[in-house]
């Protein structure tokens, strides 16, 4: 019996040794799909549209587009018509200044196809103060300064946040790069938190609060969930953020409100 068991290893080690092959993976080379990306916000600044398509999974660097029509047209009867300007960015030729409450449409024709999408400017939040505060070094905290945004969330309306954190001009991305959140369980209620960065004397501290609406924090919260992934068992499936873009595009065209508040800690 102990003879048959080992004969039968012995088998199955030479049979699995004797199978193994080269295998070619075939990684997708489906046709180049549109990429938008598009913010229309309440500041006075040019209409832009960047345009490029996706590639080949080895493929490296971004295809830009380059001969499409982008129109960008609101329910007020104003029509603009995009100028291409390099690197796939169209731009209207002097500035414009979104309204809240005024519905905008992006029209995109290209390689045969009209791509569509419509989004509202929501109602505006400001931001009030930056507060800060000094910490000492912990076992778990950095010596410096922790700041502190405050505004006051609109009652009775479905507000969504994206809150971006400047140190000196440059933004703080890790690990908060698409920091968003909603108004779920604060309706109405006086915000007050603090920031997620420390700061030093001399640093100049810049928050910015965009209002936005719910497809582009739908679009922004899977796009975090997708980044900050670390390959656990838990992770979510890998997949497209949802896009606003008509007839499979991706990317989004959002529209925001806008607010910025500056201080330099001493």
């Amino acid at each position: 019996m102990k003879k048959h068991i080992i004969f039968s290893a012995l088998l199955i080690a030479t049979l699995l040794s004797s199978c193994t092959k080269e295998i070619t993976l075939e990684l997708d080379s489906s046709d180049p799909k549109l990429v938008v990306e598009s913010i229309i916000s309440d500041n006075l600044e040019p209409f832009t549209v960047k345009l490029s398509q996706t590639t080949p999974y080895f493929n490296d660097g971004e295809v830009y587009v380059t001969n499409a029509v982008v129109i960008i047209s609101d329910d007020l009867g104003n029509v603009d018509t995009l100028s291409y300007v390099a690197n796939g960015i169209y731009s209207t030729i002097s500035n414009r200044q979104g309204t809240v409450g005024t519905t905008y449409n992006l029209t995109v024709i290209w390689a045969g196809t009209t791509y569509t999408a419509t989004e509202t400017i929501p109602l505006k939040v400001n931001l009030d103060t930056i507060l800060y505060q000094y910490q000492e070094e912990g076992a778990f905290q950095e010596a410096g300064y922790i700041t502190a945004l405050n505004a006051q969330d609109i009652p009775g309306y479905s507000n969504h946040y994206r809150f971006s954190f400047y140190r000196n001009d440059t933004l703080q991305t890790d690990p908060f790069k698409y920091f968003v959140v909603d108004d779920q369980f604060s309706d109405g209620n006086y915000i007050s938190a603090f920031t997620p960065y420390v700061y030093q004397t001399n640093d100049t501290c810049k928050i910015e609060l965009l209002c936005i609406s719910k497809p582009y924090y739908q679009f922004l919260t899977s796009l975090g969930n997708q980044v900050q992934a670390t390959g656990g068992p838990f992770d979510p499936i890998p997949s497209n953020p949802p896009s606003n873009i008509s007839n499979g595009a991706l990317g989004f065209f959002a529209t925001v409100t806008r607010d910025v508040k500056t201080i330099v800690l001493p």
